[in-house]
């Protein structure tokens, strides 16, 4: 009877520790988790809203279809839950996928331009999930971004620069074939220079607003300041950036001759 009792009090025993601590895996061993990047910087310029694609690894239980929970946690300068959310709390791996995708949902209704608002996406059971080369949590950062409107970055711009000594008022114009694409008009005339037809280009990204440009020649040389032998007077973008909320343009020139050059100098162009 004893032998018995044995074989009974086994099998409930055995059968409870395979469920134990496995609340969304049934298979009675952990999965092995990570997030795969520690930090998501987004900047996002829908008008309303949207989805993050966040990618986790596993690094066993490879054969089998398993679930990991993720847990969403909304920072302190962060607005209401409502406005950010998962579309499911876990990450389903396929049979034989090595990954999964999470989807932060998010509603930018009441939200301020230009903000970032700080999220971090965590493993609900962290004794399921330890990490196996890869992160622990992932923190994301979403930026409202305004969107783009060629009008915002057209027209007359108020230029200074007090690196340069420069103050004036110039237009700014898109290329017909590439809004991104900008040229300033009537820069050599506005330092009462003789210009050679040349403009400068300033390259908006319209990923992240940032500015590019090549070497720009603008006069054949610097006549009017006095100095017919300085030759071929030059803007060559730096580095810049755009702001599509209000238009404004901060740029930084090298600015130059074939002697030599006057350094970076940074301009800001204000819509007027």
């Amino acid at each position: 009877m004893k032998k018995y009792l044995f074989y009974i009090l086994f099998a409930f025993l055995g059968f409870a520790c395979s469920e134990e601590g496995n609340e969304y895996l049934n298979q009675g061993s952990s999965l092995n988790a990570a997030f795969v990047k520690a930090t998501i910087d987004a900047g996002v310029k829908e008008e309303t809203g949207g989805s993050i694609a966040i990618e986790v690894a596993r690094g066993n239980l490879l054969d089998k279809e398993v679930d990991a929970g993720i847990t969403l946690t909304i920072g302190a300068d962060a607005p209401a839950a409502a406005n950010f959310h998962l579309a499911s709390p876990i990450a389903h791996f396929a049979a034989g996928a090595g990954t999964a995708i999470v989807t932060l949902n998010y509603d930018f209704d009441g939200l301020e331009f230009y903000q970032t608002y700080p999220l971090t996406l965590s493993f609900t059971d962290t004794n399921d999930n330890p990490l196996y080369n890869g992160y622990a949590t992932c923190k994301v950062n979403v930026s409202r971004l305004c969107a783009f409107e060629t009008d915002l970055a057209t027209g007359d711009y108020d230029v200074v620069s007090e690196d340069w000594a420069f103050e004036g008022e110039l237009n700014l114009e898109a290329d017909p074939q590439d809004p991104y694409k900008i040229y300033v008009n009537g820069y050599p005339e506005a330092e009462d220079l003789t210009g050679n037809g040349n403009r400068i280009v300033l390259n908006i990204n319209p990923e992240d607003f940032s500015i590019t440009g090549t070497k720009v020649v603008l006069a054949g040389n610097l006549s009017e300041w006095g100095f017919p032998s300085y030759t071929n007077y030059y803007f060559q973008v730096v580095e810049g950036s755009y702001s599509p909320c209000d238009g404004t343009y901060n740029v930084i020139f090298l600015i130059g001759i074939d002697q030599g050059t006057w350094g970076n100098n940074a301009f800001t162009f204000t819509r007027k």
